[in-house]
């Protein structure tokens, strides 16, 4: 923060997510819930002076998070996020290897991590990036992810990496035939709808697949 801030205001005002992952990345479970604070408070302060606006998700170092941690985080408005697919790039520095790692794990909804520190991750990512768009997924932010509109549908102006995308083929298939009820062999009586919410509209879908890359 303090070396970069304007890398990091470039980040935030082209749409990227940028959160908490500590001030010094000591590992939170081993620290009193004072330190853990001061870790978390340090960067979202650090982070607010820079963008003008606080973080609301955290990873914790290591991935290692305990009540303490997760009731702290609460407080300060943070939530926990941590990862589905992870190459160790810490451990290698052949991108081939990272790349392989990574397109082995995906799946539908999950969250990448790699680190921009380490050599073999950064010229990794065009093959990743390349492979699973061409496998159908769509790359998104962790909040777009999570959001119930950004994983049923996406603004249609919205523009990549920052869209959810329904597969193809998928919005359209017709319902499956009710089975039939086990004692009178009849299908059930069709339920009557429920009445959309105030102020919602009711939208149809397709099945989203997207990934929410996520670095240090």
């Amino acid at each position: 923060m303090k070396k970069h801030p304007d890398t990091v205001r470039r980040i935030a005002a082209e749409g990227h997510e940028v959160a908490n992952h500590t001030w010094s990345h000591k590992v939170l479970t081993d620290r009193k819930p004072a330190e853990i604070r001061a870790e978390l408070e340090k960067t979202q302060d650090a982070i607010e002076a820079v963008t003008g606006k606080k973080p609301r998700l955290m990873r914790p170092p290591q991935g290692r998070t305990d009540d303490t941690v997760s009731r702290i985080s609460k407080d300060l408005g943070l939530s926990q996020i941590l990862w589905s697919a992870t190459a160790k790039d810490y451990s290698t520095t052949d991108s081939a290897l990272i790349r392989k790692r990574i397109l082995d794990q995906a799946s539908k909804d999950g969250i990448i991590l790699l680190h921009d520190i380490y050599k073999g991750s950064v010229p990794a990512v065009p093959g990743i990036i390349h492979e699973l768009k061409k496998r159908g997924y769509t790359f998104v932010t962790v909040p777009q992810l999570m959001a119930p509109r950004s994983r049923s549908r996406a603004p249609s102006t919205a523009p990549d990496p920052c869209a959810a995308a329904s597969r193809p083929g998928t919005a359209d298939r017709p319902p499956a035939a009710p089975a039939s009820h086990p004692m009178t062999g009849r299908p059930p009586a069709p339920k009557r709808p429920a009445a959309p919410s105030p102020g919602r509209r009711a939208v149809r879908t397709g099945r989203v697949r997207s990934a929410a890359p996520v670095t240090t």
